[in-house]
């Protein structure tokens, strides 16, 4: 699974665990630069 994919899906169920919207905040601004990360390291999988 594609490394964009997969943190999509991560997301997409801490959404629907109806978690805080400050909580989905944190994770989207710490998962986006994890996934900036691996483009530079061409990390996909």
């Amino acid at each position: 699974m594609l490394m964009k994919f997969a943190i999509q899906d991560f997301y997409d169920d801490r959404v629907f665990k109806n978690l805080s919207p400050k909580t989905i905040v944190a994770y989207k601004d710490i998962l986006g630069q994890f996934l900036d990360f691996c483009n530079e390291n061409q990390v996909l999988n």
